[in-house]
């Protein structure tokens, strides 16, 4: 089955992993994990990967519980950079791979897609909130996205939609790689993507950042 035109030439998958601990995350929550899959809009097939480690400023020493959930070590986040950093390189590979990075709303060839709304909703902006001093003057792609989960219901015609490894379940699609290894999620989020695609939806965006993040 052919895939059905999509209203973005480029499509990237993202999904952060972040500090946490069982029962509360710490605060405030950072990511340690900032992974991206990129999508041709036409053949959903990947073209690139990102992927950085990125280091804690407020609360640098993983929870055991953190470490066993998300396979990151220590050693990891405390060899890498901190956020606006990692985030400045996040730019550079989007342009580098010709997708239209603006502050301004028009113009924009890709958007982004994620697993629910929790990463560019909430932790983004907390993250960005979180550095000192704090990270301004951000993109507009990174206030509007595509929430898998809101397009999987649709297509199923379901209110309850179950996380990735569910829909995946569901599709009947292979769970390759470690959940909650952010690269390896973003991965099989594409899949899911990628399944919808073909199987004629139109993945719009459905979710914005209503505080007007962008620069």
């Amino acid at each position: 089955m052919s895939i059905v035109t999509q209203p973005f030439e480029y499509f990237v998958v993202l999904d952060f992993e972040a500090t946490c601990d069982r029962g509360k995350a710490p605060g405030p929550q950072e990511i340690i994990e900032y992974p991206s899959v990129l999508l041709s809009g036409e053949t959903f097939d990947v073209i690139n990967e990102f992927r950085s480690f990125v280091r804690p400023l407020h609360n640098p020493r993983l929870t055991p519980f953190c470490l066993e959930l998300t396979g990151i070590t220590q050693q990891q986040v405390d060899q890498a950079r901190l956020f606006p950093d990692v985030l400045a390189d996040h730019l550079a590979w989007l342009r580098g791979n010709n997708l239209r990075v603006t502050s301004q709303g028009s113009g924009a060839n890709f958007a982004f897609i994620s697993c629910g709304d929790w990463d560019l909703l909430k932790m983004f902006p907390s993250q960005c909130r979180a550095c000192l001093p704090p990270v301004g003057d951000i993109p507009h792609a990174f206030s509007r996205w595509v929430n898998i989960k809101k397009h999987f219901a649709a297509w199923r015609g379901v209110t309850k939609v179950p996380g990735m490894a569910g829909m995946l379940r569901k599709l009947g699609l292979e769970l390759t790689g470690r959940h909650h290894s952010g690269i390896d999620d973003c991965r099989n989020i594409a899949k899911i993507a990628r399944y919808l695609a073909k199987n004629g939806v139109t993945l719009t965006a459905t979710s914005e950042q209503s505080s007007g993040a962008d620069g």
